[in-house]
């Protein structure tokens, strides 16, 4: 599995010669490649996650992609079937297995949210504190957001004890901001026995 970060909250995941990418919103304008995605992860309705020309680019050059989002943003999508996962199912799509957690947005009432666990070993929450209550090995953590403080996102890091942790959800951060919450946040990583490692935009890690 390779692994690749794009601004906040877009990852662009590589496994089984197949193609999954989660949450191409927009504050990730550097994520143009929308040719060869067999799997499409939309983890709630949120602007900064889901982007509806993104999204009909992605479903231009891939009619066959397989998206999975809540109802909220299925129901925006209309040139293209969306599956809105059931919590706690385990999915087969395009070789990976997805397994959706949660369902709620974080302190916002009313928004649905999933987290999804690729693999069994990447795990992103979408903007939740959602925990899968089984080992993680990879840990996309959230790491600012209006419905986010900084300690609170360290005991998630804490109590998810994953293997590997790294930030998304930082693009509201100044180099500053990214300092300070960097700096907490790593330190709960390393209490909690995990490793910390910072990827910048286009930075990926292999599995």
């Amino acid at each position: 599995m390779r692994i690749t970060k794009y601004e906040h909250s877009c990852l662009d995941i590589h496994d089984h010669e197949a193609r999954l990418v989660i949450d191409p919103g927009r504050f990730s304008p550097s994520f143009t490649d929308c040719a060869n995605i067999a799997v499409l992860i939309l983890t709630h309705v949120h602007r900064d996650h889901f982007d509806k020309e993104t999204v009909g680019k992605i479903v231009a050059a891939n009619p066959g992609v397989m998206i999975f989002a809540p109802k909220q943003v299925a129901d925006e999508i209309l040139d293209a079937s969306v599956t809105v996962p059931e919590i706690g199912k385990i999915y087969e799509a395009a070789g990976f297995s997805l397994e959706f957690f949660g369902g709620e947005h974080e302190l916002y009432d009313g928004f649905q949210n999933i987290a999804v666990l690729v693999d069994g070993t990447l795990y992103h929450p979408g903007d939740s504190y959602t925990l899968p209550h089984k080992p993680i090995k990879i840990l996309a953590a959230p790491a600012a957001a209006p419905w986010l403080r900084v300690t609170e996102a360290g005991e998630f890091i804490k109590s998810a004890k994953a293997q590997r942790v790294f930030p998304i959800h930082n693009a509201l951060l100044s180099p500053v901001g990214e300092e300070v919450h960097y700096r907490i946040l790593g330190e709960a990583a390393q209490a909690a026995g995990s490793d910390w490692h910072v990827l910048q935009t286009g930075e990926s890690i292999a599995i």
